[in-house]
């Protein structure tokens, strides 16, 4: 399965494809997850909630819940996110 991303390279007009192909853009992400985790964990979040009180009031609310969801709460999800058939506008009128 190719993906393909809008250009923001200059002189590269149009869609470049994101696949598994040797040497193509996404190669030069490779291996670098743990080193973004960091990053993100240690400098980007402790900026944001620096600069954002809401940021951080939020974030705090929205920790996970103690308990997991039940089969029936996680069938709701997956739901009410389906393309087709498309109900969560019919369920957003509901409630």
């Amino acid at each position: 399965m190719a993906m393909s991303a809008s250009s923001a390279v200059p002189g590269v007009k149009g869609q470049v494809p994101l696949d598994l192909a040797p040497n193509s853009v996404d190669d030069m992400y490779t291996g670098c997850k743990d080193k973004m985790e960091y990053r993100v964990k240690k400098e980007y979040m402790q900026s944001e909630k620096n600069k954002d009180k809401n940021f951080t009031l939020k974030r705090k609310k929205g920790k996970r819940p103690s308990t997991s969801l039940e089969k029936e709460q996680i069938m709701a999800i997956y739901v009410y996110t389906l393309d087709n058939p498309k109900i969560d506008l019919d369920l957003n009128e509901a409630v």
